[in-house]
């Protein structure tokens, strides 16, 4: 088979009409110039609907394709094949079977696959280096997020007293310190990978009784 084309040398700009056909694994190209190329060493663009689709040879040449029905016919005789991404492509059912398959990766791997691996992580993590993150946590809020506390020295010592009570009867609880601070956005208490548990002044306040304060910490 015969298939019309344009020749482009890749050295200037000029245009050769020319014919491509395949003879014993060698594609051959004739009229305005002369050339011939084993087919594994050429290269195929991708099929497009309406785009032409070049055939480009080991040195930067290549072909523009004018009738893509018989090249198409041509490839499929010489036992040229289309990539698996082309083919889906080109495919209703295999461009919605890849979106779906997309869609169940994203939500398997939020629910299941980052939570795994971000526990996997955290138990790999050695504990010098968690301590030193929340270290410098609580310092980076200290500069931006927080004050020193106003509560009197009793009130402090008698959270952390009952707090540390608590504590007694759960051997396997790690060992936690109350940090006392006043903050700037209202009342808050959370944990830092340091062990130690930030109580806002404001919460405290909010609590307004001491069994509250202890069902939060």
């Amino acid at each position: 088979m015969i298939v019309p084309a344009f020749y482009f040398d890749g050295q200037s700009s000029r245009r050769f009409s020319v014919t491509l056909e395949v003879r014993d694994g060698i594609a051959v190209v004739q009229g305005d110039t002369h050339r011939e190329c084993p087919l594994d060493e050429l290269r195929v663009s991708e099929r497009l609907r309406r785009a032409p689709r070049k055939v480009t040879f080991p040195d930067g040449a290549y072909l523009e394709i004018l009738d893509l029905n018989a090249f198409n016919v041509l490839l499929s005789r010489s036992g040229h094949v289309d990539p698996l991404v082309v083919r889906v492509q080109q495919s209703w059912r295999g461009a919605l079977i890849a979106a779906l398959a997309t869609v169940v990766n994203l939500v398997f791997s939020y629910l299941i696959g980052l939570p795994a691996a971000s526990r996997a992580l955290a138990q790999a993590m050695p504990e010098q280096f968690q301590r030193r993150i929340g270290q410098e946590t609580l310092a980076f809020l200290d500069r931006r997020m927080l004050a020193p506390s106003a509560l009197s020295s009793a009130q402090q010592k008698a959270i952390t007293d009952r707090f540390n009570k608590l504590l007694t009867t759960t051997r396997e609880m790690p060992a936690y310190d109350i940090v006392f601070r006043r903050s700037r956005i209202g009342p808050n208490a959370f944990a830092v990978s340091s062990g130690q548990i930030v109580l806002t002044d404001e919460i405290v306040k909010l609590a307004d009784d001491e069994d509250a304060v202890m069902g939060i910490l």
